[in-house]
């Protein structure tokens, strides 16, 4: 169940207890929830009874300090936007000393009956014509050294009754005009408004300036004195530490948004530094838990690195005995350099470093770096590699440090070495595709030395059985002294042939022969 504690008003981000100025730019409606838990609820305001505005899902816990409404807004089909016209909404006389709000929280409900004190605002004609803008400060914000930016706010307020368009403004340093506008066109600066306006200067010189601004109808002056040299940058942690458990109001261990508007207000209202108040928004835009406080991190001006381990690469096979390289490619993601910091690769399991290397990165520089390690068993193996595992640099994230990833370690080399034969991966066939050496048989195909046999075929010495011929049974016949003689014989005949005959037969066969040798040899 949520009870509500108490209900205010508030002007200008402070409690108040009247309606000082007629104009409701600044003014709001305050409850303070009182639970035991975390709970929505359903958020009203009333005016003399009258609805006037309503939230529903308002999410409320034991932390929360308060639910706020601004009253200009509006109601009745009509922008309420001063008291008069929140009096006129009420049914409410405009001389009227109070006006009375009831704020809901569900079934909880409290009422809060506020004083009208703005007797202060009604001015004669002649006062508010004379002065319409109020200069009320100028705010110089930054280191006030050589080369360093500054930051000049100017703040005013209209001071008159009216409502007041195309608003002239110009700013001066040391006599030099350096900016100049028109503001509020085509919206008006409302009766007791307040505004600003700014402008960023980086001084070149030590010295002293002047600075003076001119609003409308008002201007003021201030002195600023610049210094020679750029005053330190360095914060102490100490302080860092302080201003997290200041603000860390709901202990959830950071710095939400709603805290931060804390610091915001403690700032403009001069309670912490600007530099405190931006070291309260880098812990709360990098949610930094006050075990990672960094001083760099927080520091407005100073950059951290941000080491990200981006992949991890074993080589294709992994040996019991051998060597192995691990590759590690390293980013720096950050603004700033990262000094030398180690990187390691450890067993899961076993907890064990089994490799480490040290490097340096600059920001947003990528980089490969090698870890060594020689395996002693095999099996699969599960490893993370850690950059900057002891955090010896701060950074600005640390999330991205670890990287996870398996490796299957095979056996020794002899026992590879008899699967390698196998595939005789050795053997780009590349070489041996190229048997153009080896096609051209040609030397081989003039095997027309060894076809020519015919040496052979010339057997035709042996075909000169002609003595064995004659045995056809016919009668030999010789010739003696050129005379020849014919006998008769009862057996086979025989042809005597003379010497001179026998040599010419050869002859004869000799060159047919050599005639079947050439023919033989033009094919």
């Amino acid at each position: 169940m949520v009870r509500i504690k108490d209900v205010y008003l508030q002007y200008d981000l402070k409690r108040t207890d009247s309606f000082r100025h007629n104009a409701l730019d600044d003014y709001n409606i305050v409850v303070v929830p009182e639970t035991d838990s975390s709970t929505v609820v359903d958020f009203e305001v009333l005016v003399e009874g009258k609805p006037y505005v309503r939230f529903e899902g308002v999410e409320v816990n034991p932390w929360t300090q308060g639910v706020g409404t601004a009253l200009v807004g509006m109601a009745g089909g009509r922008w309420i936007k001063t008291v008069q016209d929140l009096l006129e909404y009420a049914g409410k006389p405009p001389t009227a000393s109070s006006i009375t709000f009831t704020v809901k929280l569900n079934t909880s409900a409290r009422s809060l009956t506020v004083p009208v004190n703005i007797t202060q605002n009604t001015q004669s004609s002649s006062q508010t014509d004379t002065k319409k803008i109020d200069i009320t400060e100028i705010v110089i914000e930054g280191m006030k050294a050589v080369n360093e930016r500054l930051n000049i706010t100017v703040k005013f307020k209209n001071v008159s009754s009216q409502d007041l368009k195309n608003i002239n403004y110009e700013l001066y340093i040391d006599g030099q005009k350096v900016t100049s506008g028109t503001m509020f066109e085509p919206v008006a600066l409302r009766s007791q408004q307040k505004a600003s306006y700014s402008y960023s200067w980086t001084p070149k010189q030590a010295k002293k300036y002047t600075i003076k601004a001119v609003v409308l109808d008002d201007e003021k002056s201030t002195i600023v004195d610049i210094s020679g040299s750029t005053p330190s940058r360095e914060v102490d942690e100490d302080r860092v530490k302080e201003l997290f458990l200041k603000y860390d109001k709901n202990k959830s261990g950071y710095i939400e948004f709603d805290e931060l508007q804390d610091a915001i207000q403690d700032w403009y209202a001069g309670k912490i530094s600007e530099q405190d108040a931006l070291i309260v928004a880098n812990l709360q835009s990098k949610k930094i838990p006050l075990s990672d406080i960094c001083v760099e991190c927080v520091t407005p001006g100073v950059y951290s690195p941000d080491i990200s381990v981006e992949k991890v690469i074993f080589p294709e096979e992994v040996r019991k005995g051998e060597v192995c390289k691990i590759k590690v490619i390293l980013e720096n993601k950050g603004r700033g350099d990262a000094p030398e910091f180690n990187v390691v690769v450890k067993n899961i399991k076993t907890g064990e470093i089994i490799g480490k290397t040290s490097t340096k990165l600059r920001a947003g520089e990528t980089k490969e770096v090698y870890v060594e390690w020689i395996p002693e068993s095999t099996g699969e193996f599960e490893f993370e590699i850690l950059a900057n595992p002891d955090r010896s640099i701060k950074e600005t994230n640390y999330d991205n440090n670890r990287y996870v990833t398996n490796v299957f370690v095979r056996g020794a080399t002899t026992e590879r070495e008899l699967k390698v034969e196998e595939p005789k991966i050795e053997e780009p066939k590349i070489e041996e595709e190229p048997k153009v050496e080896e096609q051209p048989k040609v030397e081989e195909q003039p095997k027309v030395e060894e076809q020519p046999k015919v040496e052979e075929q010339p057997k035709v010495e042996e075909q000169p059985k002609v003595e064995e011929q004659p045995k056809t049974g016919l009668p030999s016949v010789s010739y003696v002294s050129g005379e020849s003689r014919t006998t008769t014989t009862s057996g086979s005949a025989q042809i005597e042939l003379s010497e001179e005959t026998r040599n010419f037969i050869l002859i004869v066969v000799g060159v047919i022969a050599g005639l079947t040798l050439l023919v033989l040899l033009m094919k």
